[in-house]
């Protein structure tokens, strides 16, 4: 199964966020804006595509290594870079990218139990160019985002002026590149204002995201809650964090793993934290407690050191 692959690339901190998002019914869609300071920075955009499809599956069967999931009625037209997101059962939260399909069937990566009766819905994978909105808020030749891919490479991207490019060579067109839910990312930018949202990729997602992480690498994982406008002049802007209890790292194993959370004053300095069998803690002596009502910024990413393969699993953080 492919999974998400993530980084750690910091160097530096969060300067303003305003957020404005539109919510007449369901769905949520919007978009918000963060200021990006001048230098290398940690972010996540918890923004996602439309619902293309959402069905009860009849059946499900392994395929190999992968999954066919079977919808009696169904239509589907040509997949060419979605994903099925798992909406009901044990795997609720899952993200499954779609291998192929034909009318009434998708073939999933991976090996997974899909009873059926288990609902899900199809969506296309956001992509670099439509995240950074093929490079809007990039300067040209100069701002970098930069990625990890599911083979824990990392991959630089920029604008040569008109389009999404790879970095490396600021020539080859790279913006169909995907970015999955929860994938963090990091901006090396002079600074500026940054836009996440809007147009195709401006869906809040509903319900829990299951985020993976890799022992062997660092893996950088994103709050998946929009930033939302805090009352002027709070400057505790409380409705724009997330308590650390809210992000599904309870389950770090206990005083092995550890996440890195990162000052916001662009000197990086890192906070980290493991799990002492109860509390979380600091991970210098694994005693000092640090509360579960500690604050993270909605936007932010952390790093996350595993000792063997896990997903996280954040509950829904819609506003």
């Amino acid at each position: 199964m492919k999974q998400i692959a993530l980084s750690l690339l910091l160097a530096g901190t969060f300067l303003a966020t305003v957020a404005k998002a539109q919510s007449s019914s369901t769905p949520v869609i919007g978009y918000y804006k963060i200021t990006v300071p001048a230098g290398s920075s940690a972010w996540c955009s918890a923004f996602v595509t439309k619902k293309e499809f959402q069905g009860a599956a009849t059946s499900s069967a392994p395929s190999g290594a992968n999954t066919i999931i079977t919808q009696t009625g169904a239509s589907f037209g040509a997949l060419t870079s979605h994903y099925v997101e798992i909406l009901s059962g044990d795997n609720t939260g899952l993200i499954l990218d779609v291998v192929s399909n034909a009318a009434t069937t998708i073939t999933i990566e991976g090996a997974v139990a899909i009873p059926a009766g288990t609902t899900y819905c199809v969506r296309k994978h956001a992509t670099v160019s439509q995240v950074f909105r093929n490079g809007a808020d990039l300067a040209d030749f100069s701002d970098t985002v930069t990625i990890v891919d599911a083979n824990g490479v990392e991959k630089a991207y920029g604008d040569d002026g008109s389009q999404i490019v790879d970095a490396s060579d600021f020539a080859t067109p790279a913006g169909n590149d995907i970015i999955y839910p929860g994938q963090g990312f990091v901006i090396t930018s002079g600074g500026g204002e940054f836009t996440f949202g809007g147009n195709e990729v401006s869906y809040v997602k509903a319900g829990p995201t299951i985020i993976p992480a890799y022992a062997g690498r660092l893996n950088l994982v994103g709050v998946m809650s929009p930033v939302v406008d805090g009352s002027p002049g709070d400057a505790a802007a409380t409705n724009e964090v997330t308590a650390l209890s809210g992000l599904g790292f309870g389950t770090l194993a206990d005083f092995s793993d550890t996440m890195s959370i990162f000052s916001v004053d662009g000197v990086l300095t890192e906070l980290v934290i493991g799990r002492d069998g109860s509390n979380f803690v600091n991970a210098s002596d694994f005693t000092t407690v640090i509360p579960n009502t500690y604050q993270i910024r909605n936007g932010a990413a952390v790093s996350v050191t595993v000792t063997n393969d896990t997903t996280f699993t954040q509950p829904q953080l819609v506003p």
